[in-house]
C-alpha cells in the first residue's frame, strides 16, 4: 500500500486521483499509526514551508517518518512535500525540516515572476536512477512555486532553470523528491509516479 499523508495541506484528492490513473494501491492516512502497513509513502504539500511543518508535528508524523526513514522504506515528497525532507526553510520564519536530506530552502530572488508558475522543462543531472527512468531529458512538468532548494549536486537529479537552476528532482538513499506537481504533470508526472510506485527495489 502506498501511503498519502494527510496533514491538512496539499492537494489530496487530485493527487489520489493520479495514484488511481496509473493502478497503484493508495490510502490517504491521517495517523502515524497506518503507516505501519505502508510499503511506501508520499508527502504532499501545498502551502508555506513553516505551516508545513507545524502541522507535520502537530499531527504526530514527525518522529514516525524519520524513524520509517531510516528503515528503508521509500518516501516520495512533493513540492513542499520535497521542501520539509531538507535541513531547513527560511519562508516567514527560519524553520528546521526532517533533515532527510542536507539542504536549505530558499526564496527565489530573481527580476521575474514569482511564483515560479507553469509548464518548465527537467534537465538530468544523473541518469541512473529510477525514478526518471522512461523520460527524456528535457521532460516538461507543471510547477507552483515561490521557493526552492539549494544542495549539494549529489543529490540532486534534475535542475530546472527560471533564470537561475534549482534542484527540480532529488534523491538520496530511499528519499525522493518533485518540486513540481506530477498530479498536474500529465503523462511524465503520471510516468514519474509509476516508477515510485512499482519499482522493486
Amino acid at each position: 500500500m502506498i501511503a498519502v499523508i494527510d496533514y491538512r495541506i496539499g492537494n489530496l484528492y487530485n493527487l489520489k486521483n493520479a495514484l488511481d490513473k496509473i493502478d497503484a494501491s493508495s490510502k490517504i492516512v491521517t495517523s502515524p499509526k497506518e503507516l505501519a502497513r505502508a510499503k511506501k509513502i508520499i508527502i504532499p504539500g501545498v502551502s508555506s514551508f513553516d505551516v508545513a511543518m507545524r502541522n507535520f508535528k502537530h499531527y504526530g508524523f514527525y518522529e514516525k517518518i524519520i524513524e520509517i526513514a531510516h528503515t528503508g522504506i521509500p518516501i516520495l515528497g512533493v513540492c513542499v512535500g520535497m521542501q520539509i525532507l531538507f535541513s531547513i526553510g527560511e519562508e516567514n520564519t527560519t524553520t528546521k525540516g526532517l533533515n532527510l536530506i542536507k539542504g536549505q530552502v530558499k526564496k527565489f530572488t530573481i527580476p521575474f515572476k514569482i511564483p515560479h508558475m507553469g509548464w518548465n522543462q527537467l534537465s538530468f543531472t544523473k541518469d541512473d536512477n529510477h525514478l526518471l527512468s522512461g523520460l527524456e531529458n528535457g521532460a516538461w512538468v507543471y510547477f507552483v512555486h515561490s521557493y526552492f532548494v539549494e544542495t549539494s549536486a549529489q543529490f540532486s537529479i534534475a535542475t530546472t532553470d527560471y533564470q537561475q537552476t534549482f534542484c527540480s528532482v532529488c534523491a538520496h538513499k530511499n528519499i525522493y523528491g518533485l518540486q513540481f506537481h506530477p498530479e498536474k504533470s500529465q503523462k511524465n508526472g503520471l510516468k514519474i509516479l509509476s516508477n515510485f510506485c512499482f519499482n522493486k527495489d
